[in-house]
């Protein structure tokens, strides 16, 4: 879920941060909870990060990130649904 904070913008959650970045949410909640919130993330993770912005780019035209987490969960469903 994305909240708005007056002075920072959008925050969002380990779920939102998982499909933005492309790895599971509970690596975000490790890396939240043994580093704090507001330090750099793993340069694997930012890597990905660019690469999935490009894919939804190039997927869709848009540049936003509300869209882009409608689009990866989407994707998520996607391949959820194929699996069962």
């Amino acid at each position: 879920m994305v909240m708005h904070h007056p002075e920072h913008g959008p925050l969002l959650d380990a779920d939102d941060m998982a499909a933005l970045l492309g790895v599971p949410a509970k690596w975000i909640r490790e890396h939240t909870r043994t580093s704090g919130p507001s330090v750099q993330l793993p340069r694997e993770w930012v890597e990905r990060g660019q690469s999935r912005a490009d894919i939804y780019r190039q997927a869709t035209g848009r540049d936003d990130m509300a869209g882009a987490l409608e689009f990866w969960r989407r994707q998520s469903d996607k391949r959820d649904t194929a699996e069962t």
